[in-house]
């Protein structure tokens, strides 16, 4: 998918550890210039692709569980 600003994945399906490598799998990065590859809430890993500051608006699609949040230029 273009444009993907960020991969989410249920902390109830993965553990930090198997999200990184699922993220990695499906060829999307699991770093962030370096930083903390994610931030996380209660429910969801979230593993950022490109900055926020790059779109306009984001929509979100989901596939086999994960949540892909897509940037709108």
């Amino acid at each position: 998918m273009d444009n993907v600003q960020a991969v989410r994945l249920k902390k109830k399906d993965y553990n930090l550890r198997d999200a990184r490598k699922k993220v990695r799998s499906l060829g999307y990065k699991d770093t962030y210039r370096g930083k903390s590859p994610f931030t996380q809430t209660e429910n969801w890993y979230r593993f950022r692709q490109f900055s926020p500051n790059k779109f306009k608006n984001y929509i979100t699609k989901k596939k086999d569980g994960i949540q892909y949040v897509i940037g709108i230029r």
